[in-house]
């Protein structure tokens, strides 16, 4: 990043911590093209993200390798990044990325806050600000003075299209602002009276004939508490581990007079920081009986099951539930609000209401729907609401899809088992499924250049970006590379029997070191034994007093001695 003489930020963090902290800046800046952030984090990723697009200008295979390195996701946002981007950039010379200062982001964060963004994008900040001073200044009848015609000049230079664009921008601000006129001429003309609804509007683009159509528009006012939860819209990510629980619930469930038709339960994951996007991980099932006359569902049973879930799983929420049947009705509009609820459900979020089908003569179907509130009377606003579809998709990774197929497998059996294979059979099959795969895009890529196939540039543009990730290796080469690598792995298997065989011989070695201790030990000691024995005879062929201490044989008793006169003293 930086050297010699040249200053940077070290964000608090030593060297490793702040690339990752600013590789995943800039894979966010270009998955969305604009970040929030501190300011300080903002300037430093700007110089990262300033690089990177300048490796996408070149597109060779060192600048390829370069950008793989620095993005977190690669697979997602290379075919971009030499895509669009690259498209994008190729007159600029400079000057991809905008730092815009912000207000803090509240009274308890009063660190400065940044807004980090791709030009000429989508969501360019300066070119929608620029737009709206201009159809200010026409709605007003201004002149447009030095600093806006400036300010356009900037915005339209390099952007492809910019004066359109510009121009069509413009007219949509003129309409709204005139609207927003009229509504406050209207306002006034009632003599203050307060208008109680808020009729939709609709870009001038969008105008249809409003007896053919119904039309579903946010208010021009920010929406109340109650209703702004349920109108976003939401992209829904599943998790292969939730429609299996969702089947196996469905499987086991006991059916009877009052529950024959289907199951509900929760469903619970991760949200992204705007809301726009779930991804469910974990669903639990919830006792109900439905019949139909009315629906009955076991409320403190959801609440105890929510709140250990959300306790092994901190980082999760409740994103809504689940349902065996396509079909929507009152009960189902009943339970949506339920979970939607502000005390109950995920509000200010919508709950997603994710339907399943479990015929086991049809393919496995799923649906995911989000809710808005209908104008009904408040006797029936309980069990009302305007069930509307959002794209989801399933996610399967290697180990989803390996853990698939593996119960795959069992389907074609009598008794619905099958043998886990090992790790060379399941590399055997994965390359024998990839070597099928490249024949096919071989075999349609020989009929489009014979003009027995009819192109696709779509797949075409796919197979460019796969293969721009692939290293360019020669088939000598990989296979030098490959032979090394077996030796690499017999040489460490090698080492690891002699290590093991050393290691059973060292014990086996000790084992017997105490077992021959242990035989001496008892030798010494009937040794010692014999020894006393042989010295105690010895001593009683002396006779005396050592012999009968010494030997073992009992002392015969002595005849008493007769008393000696005493002796005269000498003089």
């Amino acid at each position: 990043m930086a050297g010699g003489a040249v200053k940077y930020r070290h964000l608090s963090r030593h060297s490793a911590a702040r690339q990752a902290l600013l590789r995943g800046l800039v894979t966010s800046l270009v998955k969305h093209e604009h970040i929030q952030t501190t300011w300080p984090k903002a300037k430093e990723a700007q110089r990262l993200a300033e690089k990177l697009i300048t490796l996408a200008k070149r597109d060779n295979e060192a600048t390829r390798r370069k950008a793989q390195g620095i993005l977190y996701t690669p697979h997602e946002i290379l075919p971009k990044l030499f895509g669009e981007l690259k498209t994008r950039y190729a007159e600029r010379p400079g000057g991809y990325t905008r730092v815009l200062r912000t207000e803090p982001r509240n009274a308890y964060d009063q660190a400065p806050s940044a807004i980090l963004e791709l030009v000429d994008g989508p969501r360019d900040l300066r070119f929608t600000m620029t737009a709206k001073a201009v159809a200010r200044g026409q709605h007003e009848g201004w002149a447009m003075n030095d600093v806006t015609q400036k300010n356009v000049d900037k915005v339209t230079r390099y952007r492809e299209g910019g004066k359109k664009a510009l121009d069509k921008l413009v007219s949509q601000f003129k309409w709204v602002m005139g609207q927003q006129q009229r509504e406050t001429e209207k306002k006034i003309r009632t003599d203050g009276e307060k208008e109680t609804t808020h009729q939709p509007w609709h870009l001038p683009s969008m105008a249809v004939e409003s007896e053919k159509f119904l039309h579903l528009s946010r208010p021009i006012v920010p929406a109340t508490a109650s209703l702004q939860g349920n109108i976003a819209p939401l992209n829904v990510n599943i998790q292969p581990q939730a429609i299996l629980s969702i089947l196996d619930h469905a499987v086991r469930r006991d059916i009877n007079d009052t529950q024959s038709t289907r199951v509900i339960g929760a469903l619970v994951g991760t949200r992204s920081e705007d809301g726009m996007e779930v991804e469910v991980r974990s669903c639990f099932a919830i006792p109900h009986t439905e019949n139909e006359d009315q629906v009955e569902v076991d409320v403190d049973y959801q609440k105890n099951m929510l709140a250990l879930t959300l306790k092994a799983s901190p980082r999760e929420s409740l994103l809504g539930w689940y349902t065996t049947s396509h079909e929507l009705n009152s009960f189902s509009a009943l339970i949506q609000n339920f979970f939607a609820a502000p005390d109950t459900g995920t509000f200010p979020h919508p709950a997603v209401h994710l339907t399943i089908t479990t015929d086991p003569a049809a393919e496995i179907e799923t649906r995911a729907y989000i809710s808005a509130p209908v104008a009904v009377n408040a006797e029936r606003a309980a069990e009302s609401c305007l069930f509307i579809q959002v794209p989801h998709k399933v996610l399967y990774g290697d180990a989803e899809r390996s853990a698939l197929t593996a119960i795959a497998a069992a389907k074609d059996t009598e008794d619905r088992s099958a043998p886990l294979i090992s790790d060379i059979e399941g590399l055997a099959r994965s390359i024998d499924q990839a070597t099928g795969l490249i024949d096919r895009v071989s075999e349609w890529v020989g009929g489009i250049l014979d003009e027995d196939e009819e192109p696709n540039h779509a797949i075409g543009q796919y197979l460019m970006n796969a293969l721009s990730l692939a290293p360019k290796v020669d088939p000598e080469q990989m296979e030098s590379d490959f032979n090394n690598h077996i030796q690499d792995v017999l040489m460490v298997s090698y080492l690891a029997n002699t290590i093991r065989n050393q290691i059973d011989l060292s014990q086996r070695l000790a084992t017997a070191t105490l077992n021959m201790g242990e035989k001496d030990g008892e030798n010494k000691a009937a040794d010692g034994e014999k020894g006393g024995d042989s010295r105690g005879g010895r001593g009683g062929k002396r006779g005396g007093r050592g012999g009968g201490r010494g030997g073992n044989h009992n002392r015969e008793p002595r005849e008493p001695r007769e008393p000696r006169e005493p002796r005269e003293p000498t003089e």
